[in-house]
């Protein structure tokens, strides 16, 4: 599938995914970091999240050092992910990605189940026995999001959520004239109200006109269609910063914003639920939480 031209990944992936792309992007490029003690220093850079809802985890990994060519140069580092409460461990697996810009990355993978309510560790070592190291703890399942119309118009009602990350609508759309596909996303995370009535529920304004008006601008000279649609909901762990308060300044610095102990970058657990982008109804004509679905890539 054709992936969205002009980096559109970036552009309307949502400010979740954004943020962390930006410390991805800084952790990674070819810079001196200072380190904020003496008795400090960054071995790799670990960017990513371990998410409970899926059957793969991906971790991106870079060593932070002055002329790092990864075309060239090798990366000789073992990384590891352990459940601290089983003691289980599994040897991630890896794979260099260069997505055809400046920055290049060894992407990290396991098959490792990760499970709600469990904390694990990714520890890095390379061959000089120089480790990073990060700890991140799964958030609590929750109930499925139920799409609605309330008084304030159509909404995603999310319930038993401590942080949530990213809300999301995300589009498969066709171009006819082309006969290409195009993955759109947009964050609606900022559109929240949470119930005096129930703490516990937080509901999220969804404008589908003002989606529809952006896929628009992006096929100014051709008709498109959407093919699918759905709603995406990202939970966090006890981790999460709330990005969407911070100043652009710290959070583009290395040492700004990171878990990561003797290194950079930023690690999060999460649970995320994808739905149909559509109401469901029960015999009385109530709202109801559709199927989950696997999330469109």
């Amino acid at each position: 599938m054709n992936k969205p031209f002009r980096n559109d990944m970036l552009k309307n992936s949502g400010i979740f995914s954004v943020i962390l792309a930006a410390l991805f992007w800084v952790i990674s490029c070819d810079e001196n970091f200072e380190p904020r003690q003496e008795n400090t220093a960054y071995f790799f850079s670990i960017y990513g999240y371990l998410d409970a809802s899926v059957d793969t985890q991906w971790v991106r990994l870079t060593p932070v050092r002055d002329n790092f060519d990864p075309d060239t140069d090798q990366i000789d580092v073992n990384v590891v992910i352990r459940n601290i409460e089983t003691g289980e461990e599994v040897t991630m697996n890896d794979s260099l990605f260069n997505p055809n810009s400046l920055v290049a990355y060894w992407n990290f993978w396991s098959t490792m189940s990760i499970e709600p309510e469990q904390t694990y560790e990714i520890v890095a070592t390379n061959n000089e026995r120089e480790q990073s190291r990060v700890v991140v703890t799964i958030p609590k399942d929750y109930p499925t999001p139920i799409n609605a119309i309330n008084r304030d118009g159509e909404v995603l009602l999310i319930k038993g959520v401590k942080n949530v990350a990213e809300v999301s609508a995300i589009y498969l759309v066709k171009d006819t004239f082309l006969n290409r596909k195009y993955i759109f996303s947009y964050s609606h995370i900022k559109d929240s109200t949470r119930s005096f009535e129930n703490p516990s529920e937080v509901s999220f304004g969804l404008d589908y006109a003002r989606d529809l008006n952006l896929i628009s601008r992006e096929f100014p000279e051709t008709e498109w269609i959407i093919e699918k649609q759905q709603l995406n909901v990202v939970s966090a762990g006890p981790e999460w910063i709330n990005f969407y308060e911070l100043d652009e300044d710290i959070y583009t610095l290395p040492e700004g914003v990171s878990n990561v102990e003797n290194g950079v970058g930023f690690l999060l657990g999460t649970i995320s639920k994808t739905v149909p982008y559509e109401y469901c109804v029960d015999d009385e004509g109530d709202f109801i939480a559709c199927e989950l679905e696997d999330r469109i890539n």
